[in-house]
């Protein structure tokens, strides 16, 4: 599937087998058949109907979901991503101003920037937790978070809000353990969704369009590959009394992959950032939801959204774009969508 970047630049996205089957055989019904008891949303406003008919269970989260068997209060949910939005505000000010701090593969590069200016200070266990390297392995992570529970409590301390806030009081035992998955699933997720963000808008867009355009750039962006592009929704009555083709045992499979596309909006394959000068605020639109919608949706999007925008800008100063040589890049089936590799060169 192409991506128009720019009048003369041309790019091919390869997505994977099974993104490709949903993105092509979905058809054109508000609701459809993924395979018994399980359907899929492409509506805007059926979407929003859904998201809104009742409460997101606690394991249908993504971040904040249960630890170790215990739910996330909203209190403190709520006092974590304060911390961390000190460690975004100090990490925006600490960006390299080097050209070859970025140049490289995407978004691993981006990854590795936004790790060691949030989180360089913590201890080497800490920051070895919320590594990249670990996202590869369910049993890595485990092996680690082990490690890390039995390590000398100092190894695990750390000098940034988010360590301090989960950490404070070096809890022992089953807390520790809490506070250790807390800590790497907060760091992580901050980290590989802006440098995702960003390289996704490096390939879908033109160096003219991320100058002239930049916040529309990262909005159009987000629109062709959202974060959230598949939220999950256990069966409920009370979905089945929103759509005659949902029925009361159905798990529903929302998507804003599709809704972002569908006849709503003029020319939905093309990237043109410059649609939004006349759409106004995403926030306002009922077919537009990257981050998901209302009280469910992503308790990290502000955060996430100034990182980008951060990153994206100091990025642009170093006069870096897409090689030239690079003509195609595959999108993995994935919890966050992204090109799995974009080689950044001086333009």
């Amino acid at each position: 599937m192409a991506s128009n970047a720019g009048r003369d630049i041309v790019r091919t996205t390869l997505y994977q087998k099974d993104l490709r089957r949903i993105l092509e055989n979905s058809g054109g019904n508000a609701v459809f058949r993924i395979g018994p008891g399980t359907v899929g949303i492409q509506d805007g406003a059926l979407a929003r109907a859904v998201l809104e008919a009742r409460e997101l269970h606690d394991f249908e989260r993504t971040i904040f979901k249960p630890v170790r068997g215990q739910a996330m209060s909203a209190g403190n949910t709520a006092a974590i991503l304060r911390a961390a939005a000190q460690d975004v505000r100090r990490a925006i000010d600490e960006l390299p101003n080097d050209a070859r701090a970025y140049a490289g593969d995407w978004p691993a590069r981006g990854y590795e920037i936004l790790h060691r200016a949030m989180f360089g200070r913590d201890g080497w266990m800490l920051r070895g937790l919320s590594s990249r390297v670990l996202d590869a392995s369910v049993w890595a992570q485990r092996l680690a978070l082990g490690a890390a529970e039995r390590w000398p409590a100092p190894c695990a301390q750390g000098e940034s809000a988010l360590a301090q806030q989960v950490l404070r009081g070096m809890p022992r035992g089953a807390e520790r353990s809490v506070a250790l998955v807390l800590y790497r699933r907060t760091a992580s997720a901050l980290c590989e969704t802006v440098s995702k963000a960003v390289a996704n808008t490096f390939w879908l867009s033109s160096k003219a369009q991320r100058e002239s355009r930049p916040r529309q750039t990262v909005a159009e962006s987000l629109r062709l590959l959202p974060p959230a592009w598949m939220l999950l929704r256990s069966a409920d009555p009370a979905f089945a009394r929103l759509d005659e083709g949902i029925g009361g045992r159905d798990d529903l499979l929302v998507f804003p992959l599709l809704i972002h596309r569908n006849a709503t909006w003029d020319s939905p394959e093309e990237f043109a950032p410059a649609r939004w000068d006349a759409l106004g605020e995403p926030d306002t639109l009922a077919n537009y939801l990257p981050f998901g919608h209302g009280r469910d949706r992503c308790h990290a999007r502000s955060l996430v959204l100034s990182m980008t925008q951060a990153l994206l800008a100091r990025v642009v100063t170093q006069d870096l774009d897409v090689s030239p040589r690079q003509k195609s890049a595959r999108v993995r089936f994935a919890p966050l969508l992204a090109v799995a590799h974009v080689e950044l060169t001086h333009a």
